[in-house]
Parts: structure tokens; sequence; C-alpha cells
């Protein structure tokens, strides 16, 4: 089976998916299918996304729409990492945000609020980390990296120095470096 997000995300706007569900999708589109995994647990699909939607919806109409109803209607339908980034998200009233890779071309659209930075942020670190091929230039990942302060490029940088070089950003670490030394 292969699961497409955007086709996904068009009929979930068509079926009319919670919007934070939607959000959430396009932010980290990678929680739309997950491995099955070997313990018989609830797992992140497509179908598990709009029963979570429609359960939602039900809870909403019936007057029980809070933090620990959405916490246990997301935990018993998705992938536990999943709900619970999910859950978080929506608990912190993030809003919109983008997909990370929008992040690399427009640096500037990375949030200012503690929160919603931290959400960017680490799913920037995750896209890297993957060690996909990412459709990013030198200059986008120098800009994107140049354009944090140093506690959050040190952030996106430790322990991925390597990931982050093969993708161009010997400038960016560079530059990071002397600001840390004041060499």
């Amino acid at each position: 089976m292969r699961v497409d997000v955007k086709e996904w995300l068009i009929w979930a706007r068509a079926a009319d998916i919670a919007p934070d569900i939607i959000a959430f999708i396009t932010f980290m589109p990678e929680a739309l299918l997950r491995d099955v995994p070997l313990e018989p647990v609830p797992f992140s699909t497509p179908r598990a996304w709009a029963s979570l939607s429609d359960a939602w919806r039900l809870a909403e109409k019936a007057g029980i729409g809070g933090a620990e109803q959405r916490r246990a209607l997301a935990f018993g339908r998705v992938s536990a990492v999943d709900a619970a980034v999910f859950c978080a998200m929506a608990e912190a009233e993030l809003g919109i945000l983008h997909p990370p890779l929008t992040y690399f071309e427009h640096p500037e659209h990375i949030p200012s609020d503690d929160a919603s930075r931290w959400f960017v942020l680490s799913a920037i670190r995750s896209l890297v980390g993957r060690r996909d091929a990412l459709p990013v230039d030198a200059d986008m990942v120098n800009g994107l990296l140049m354009s944090l302060p140093a506690e959050h490029r040190f952030a996106l940088l430790v322990g991925m120095v390597e990931r982050w070089g093969e993708l161009g950003a010997a400038p960016a670490m560079f530059a990071a470096l002397k600001e840390a030394t004041g060499l």
C-alpha cells in the first residue's frame, strides 16, 4: 500500500476532517502512516486519523471535548508518539505551522513564540536526521541556520554536524563555532 499525503489532505478537506488533524499531518506528514508495530497497539494510518476526527467531533458535540478526552481519543487511535505530539500541539494552540521544508525557503516564517518555534525546530531536526534526499541547496541551508539565534542553531546541529555538513552547512557551522568560541 502506498500513501500519498497530498491526496489524503485533499480528501481530508473534502471529508471535513478536523482542521487540527489536517494541520498536524501537513506539519508532520510522516505521521499519516506508521509501520505496523509488533505489539497489538494503536498505530497511525489514514483511517485512524479519520476515526480520531470523527470521535473528536462527537465528543465536542456531547460537550466533553477537553484536553483529557482529546488525549484518550488520540492515544486510543494513533501511534503514541503521534498522539503525544498532536495533543501537545493542540493544547499549546500553536496555530498554523508550515511543513518543515517551507522554513528552508522562508526562514522568516519560523514562529517567534517559544512553543511553536520548538515544534518547528524539532520537525526540521527530524527531517534532516532521516537522511532522505532533501530538495534544498547550501544557500537555503545556511540561510535557515544563520537566521536562528545561536542557541537554536546549536539545538539543530548537536549530534548531526556530519549530516548538516552533507547539506552544505559548513559556513553556518563555522560561524556558529566562531560565535561560541569568540575567535
